[in-house]
């Protein structure tokens, strides 16, 4: 997914020196601490909730903060904050994550096409001929487990991405 297509869904505004100096210089000064070579796009996402996300890769890098994380949480506190999402930018987290989502579908579609073309599948279901519908009917209930084991996967490489992106963050900011 475009991470301007991303930013849009949140009505992210890109922020400035104008709009908010501190937290663009905090931005630039993280970035050098942290080697990347330049500083993400810094954006504005207007919800009460305290959160922020990261889009994009390290050439077209972007931090979104909402409102309520910039009104509740310290200088301090939003510097970890930055200092986290960078470190997903760092480790390179989107793209393994974006790469573990690739194989995850491509291993969805390719039990798909088994299920839909598969006769011994009909077999089991006593079945006459094949049908793109019954494949498609025995698809949604046998592939539950499979998926749920395959996001058992991707959840745990997901926190450990975030413990990752955490003690990036404490031994940025020191």
């Amino acid at each position: 997914v475009s991470p301007a297509l991303v930013l849009r869904m949140y009505q992210a505004k890109q922020l400035t020196d104008w709009d908010a100096p501190v937290l663009i210089k905090m931005t630039r000064e993280l970035a050098h601490r942290a080697g990347l070579n330049s500083a993400p796009a810094l954006f504005y996402v207007p919800s009460h909730l305290a959160n922020a996300l990261t889009v994009g890769t390290r050439d077209n890098a972007a931090i979104a903060l909402t409102d309520g994380l910039i009104r509740n949480f310290t200088t301090r506190e939003i510097r970890g904050v930055l200092a986290h999402e960078m470190g997903h930018y760092k480790k390179k987290h989107i793209l393994q994550m974006l790469a573990v989502g690739l194989v995850q579908t491509g291993i969805m579609f390719y039990l798909l096409s088994l299920f839909i073309s598969h006769q011994g599948l009909f077999d089991a279901f006593y079945m006459e001929r094949a049908s793109v519908y019954a494949g498609l009917v025995f698809f949604g209930m046998l592939y539950a487990p499979i998926d749920f084991f395959l996001g058992l996967f991707a959840q745990g490489l997901s926190r450990k991405n975030e413990y990752e992106a955490d003690r990036f963050a404490v031994e940025t900011t020191g």
